[in-house]
């Protein structure tokens, strides 16, 4: 059974390496820009290189910053 991984595209941070390296894993990968996306998720993740700031506005400007606490309650 291959896992499925869904990214946050927030629109910053490493996306691509990190959608890389799952799919080296053998994962399925699925961005996600919205929250519905990210509602739907059974594995979430969050890329990024260390610029939380950039990752807040970035979920904030797509409206994802609800989701992504709903999905981490």
């Amino acid at each position: 059974m291959t896992a499925t991984v869904t990214l946050v595209d927030y629109g910053a941070g490493n996306l691509l390496s990190v959608a890389r390296a799952f799919r080296h894993l053998g994962a399925e990968v699925i961005l996600a820009d919205t929250p519905a996306a990210v509602a739907g998720a059974a594995r979430l993740v969050l890329p990024g290189v260390g610029a939380f700031a950039a990752c807040m506005t970035g979920l904030e400007d797509k409206g994802l910053t609800d989701a992504v606490r709903r999905f981490a309650a």
